[in-house]
Parts: C-alpha cells; structure tokens; sequence
C-alpha cells in the first residue's frame, strides 16, 4: 500500500492509489454511448462513491438490518451486551478557566436496562470477529432506534444459550 497514515493503517487515498490504474483500465473498455466516454475516476468522485456507500450501509445497519458484505467478508449487524464485568467509560470535555478540559467519566446505563449496543462485524473467519467504533451520531441513532422498540441479537449470552429466556430462544429460532 503507497500511502498509510502514522499507525500504518490504510487510508482512503491509498486505496484510491492502488486501484486508480485498474479503474482506469476497466473504464476504457466500457462503452457509454457517443460522447459519454469516462476515462478517469479522480480521488474527489472516488472518495464521494465510497462515503455514500458506508454511509447507506450504515444507515441500513443502524436500523436493524444484517448486512452481507460481498466477497465473503461476513455480516454487519447491531448487537448488545450485558455490561456485567465493567462499565464502560467516555470522554467528556468541559471548559474551565477559558480552557478544554478532557475528562474521563462513566456511562449512564440505566437508560438501556444494563446494556451496551454497538455494530458488530461477524467475519466468518474463526475468533476474528470485530466490534466497531461509530461516530455520536450514529450511535445516538441506535439508541432511538432501541428506545423506539427495535430488538437487536444479545452477544453476552455463552455459546450454548444458557443465559437466554424462553423468548429470547424462540425469537433466534
């Protein structure tokens, strides 16, 4: 990969660097009718294509749909934990004396019954599976979603169910 950022994870323009010569290739050979010929995708219509794209998926997500990824990748789906070991904690930043202050303070889980709700990647792959890390506003969006009545698959439950109501069970089923 040609470009990656100081922790060596792939940006969005090093991808757009490694397959810009391959889209160009294939968008040769399409034919589009007379004049309508494009013979290069720029980083800003390629950069706008991919953002609409997560952002659709997202949003589909959010709303409680399971989202099969192509090529084998695995699903994206909204799940929820029992926070039962630790309470998770956020960031919250307040001015004092004209300047930010960063603190670190621990979520409210009275509102959602002792859960946590986040986006859950299921790779098929075995023990690879990833919980990801959303923006405030897509996680306020799955939490109205949750306090409007969606019911979303409980990961804290063991392999076997054992911790699961009867309903719970027949709901999976």
């Amino acid at each position: 990969m040609k470009s990656l950022d100081l922790k060596g994870r792939y940006t969005l323009l090093g991808v757009y660097n490694e397959c810009s010569e391959l889209l160009d290739s294939r968008l040769n050979k399409v034919n589009y009718g007379k004049g309508k010929n494009i013979k290069h995708v720029n980083y800003k219509v390629f950069k706008t294509i991919v953002m609409a794209y997560m952002r659709i998926l997202l949003s589909s997500t959010v709303n409680g749909k399971i989202n099969s990824l192509y090529n084998r990748f695995g699903d994206i789906y909204a799940v929820k934990a029992k926070a039962i070991r630790y309470n998770p904690m956020r960031w919250v930043f307040t001015k004092e004396n004209g300047k930010v202050v960063r603190k670190q303070e621990k979520v409210d889980l009275n509102k959602t019954n002792g859960y946590v709700y986040f986006i859950f990647w299921n790779n098929p792959k075995i023990y690879r599976h990833y919980k990801l890390k959303l923006s405030r506003t897509w996680i306020k969006e799955l939490l109205n979603n949750v306090f409007r009545g969606m019911d979303v698959l409980d990961v804290s439950l063991n392999k076997y169910g054992n911790n699961a109501s009867p309903t719970y069970i027949h709901k999976i089923k």
